[in-house]
């Protein structure tokens, strides 16, 4: 089963990596299943009776092993107590942040909904839920960490300074496009604060004040993309942003990315 993060989840990590507000990883999460459809905005209904409840896994990485291939499964099985009442229809699992009410995570539709009835006992076998970032902006190493971090815990830190540079090559998700190497490029510094990315809680993270590049002393190309790293030079590359138009950038040039010129988003 492929899975999908909420809206609610996908706010606190873009929070935690832009804007420098920490997302407390679970270290436990709450799987359970749910007889309404749910969706990026929050749960469908679970079932209130016939003794189900929540299962309680560890998260840690013998649960949920590192992944350096942007896909995450679990690694042991999942098993629900026996139903005393029929519960109905499920159609889909989901998991949670807490054993009951919380907050949902991530939710995995059943392709073939199943219908559990009195004494049966849904079961979740090992690597039957799959968790990956389908769009491309996010780098694979934050994508990489950002599992990590929510299906096995393992720590992603905050990042207090985020350098912003341009590229002339088109990046990838596996690597970073070409920034100039003349004309006095420089990456831009900037605080990775609550004021620089105001928090959301939508999915979608924008910038709300300029980021400004030093004067091009001479001719750098056109730059075609902003990419983030977590150092001045080499360093983590996090993920990038097209510029559109593209810019070209001329001696004298003072490239500036304006207040909400950068709209980040995991769908």
């Amino acid at each position: 089963m492929a899975g999908s993060l909420t809206d609610y989840c996908e706010a606190q990590l873009l929070n935690h990596l832009f804007g420098g507000i920490p997302y407390n990883f679970p270290s436990v999460l709450y799987f359970g299943y749910m007889v309404g459809v749910p969706g990026e905005t929050g749960p469908g209904a679970e079932p209130n009776f016939g003794s189900y409840q929540r299962v309680a896994v560890d998260n840690n990485t013998i649960n949920f092993p590192i992944t350096t291939t942007q896909t995450k499964s679990n690694a042991t099985e999942i098993q629900f107590a026996e139903a005393t009442a029929n519960h109905g229809l499920v159609q889909a699992v989901g998991v949670w942040d807490s054993p009951v009410a919380g907050n949902l995570l991530c939710y995995f539709p059943l392709a073939n909904p199943i219908n559990i009835s009195a004494s049966d006992a849904m079961k979740i076998p090992p690597a039957s839920l799959t968790i990956a970032f389908q769009a491309g902006g996010f780098s694979n190493y934050v994508k990489n960490a950002f599992l990590n971090a929510l299906f096995g815990g393992a720590p992603f830190n905050l990042i207090p300074i985020l350098y912003v540079g341009y590229s002339t090559t088109a990046p990838t998700d596996a690597v970073a496009g070409t920034e100039p190497s003349v004309g006095g490029y420089a990456r831009a510094q900037i605080a990775n604060s609550a004021q620089m990315f105001p928090a959301s809680s939508t999915g979608v993270k924008t910038n709300a004040l300029a980021v400004q590049f030093p004067e091009a002393t001479a001719s750098q190309g056109t730059a075609t993309h902003i990419q983030f790293f977590d150092s001045l030079s080499g360093g983590n590359y996090l993920g990038r942003y097209p510029l559109a138009p593209v810019q070209a950038i001329s001696q004298y040039t003072i490239p500036v990315i304006g207040a909400n010129g950068i709209n980040i988003t995991l769908d």
